[in-house]
């Protein structure tokens, strides 16, 4: 796992940094529970601003324990976790981990759904034209087949819907992840694959200004 900072750490909590982000082993967690919450949702629901009803994917979402704690942005959400090993997407114990962050976070039941969706290496295998937004947190630069993972993504929003593509971005071609050892992306060669692959970027983030070499890019079809 990469130590950045305390800072970088509670918002990156819980996504995996080594490994391969779609098989990973769990990271321990890095600050007390209620903390954690509260830093995902302070830096991440400016960006995501999820809305009453929305249907959201996550992609590469690993054991869905992010994706809990954002489904706490508001109420009648409907998630996918999607994952090429869904090992950690059982029914069951996402049940399980989402109680247990519920709990941490006081909070009662917001009617969220979860479900969990097997991916392909060029297929994310999600319902076309129907998800208002798509995550894709700390993954890309994993994929094996990036370019043919967006295009499927395109397929999936609906008419208007939007993609979270969150990166940590390096200052030189071929710089490499410390944990999983996968190239990294510079920004201008991140910006070149939307482009070829059909989507033009309306704004980029520095979720964290103790972070700020992770950043997110919020996209939208051409």
């Amino acid at each position: 796992m990469r130590i950045i900072t305390v800072y970088c750490l509670l918002f990156l909590l819980l996504k995996p940094l080594a490994g391969h982000a779609q098989i990973a082993a769990n990271d321990s967690v890095a600050a007390p529970y209620p903390s954690a919450i509260e830093s995902l949702l302070t830096s991440f629901q400016p960006i995501y601003d999820f809305q009453k009803g929305e249907v959201i994917a996550s992609i590469g979402a690993y054991d869905g324990e992010r994706e809990i704690i954002f489904s706490m942005m508001a109420d009648s959400l409907t998630f996918y976790l999607q994952d090429i090993n869904p090992i950690m997407l059982e029914p069951e114990q996402v049940a399980v981990r989402a109680e247990f962050w519920y709990n941490q976070a006081n909070l009662t039941d917001r009617n969220v759904v979860f479900n969990s969706v097997r991916g392909r290496e060029k297929d994310t295998r999600l319902p076309e034209r129907f998800f208002d937004k798509i995550l894709i947190e700390n993954s890309l630069h994993e994929f094996t087949y990036p370019k043919e993972m967006l295009l499927s993504v395109a397929r999936n929003l609906k008419p208007g819907g939007r993609v979270f593509i969150g990166e940590i971005m390096v200052g030189w071609r071929g710089q490499r992840h410390e944990g999983c050892l996968k190239r990294l992306y510079t920004e201008k060669q991140l910006l070149k694959l939307l482009d070829e692959t059909g989507f033009v970027c309306k704004r980029i983030v520095s979720v964290n200004p103790d972070c700020s070499e992770y950043k997110v890019f919020e996209v939208v079809v051409k």
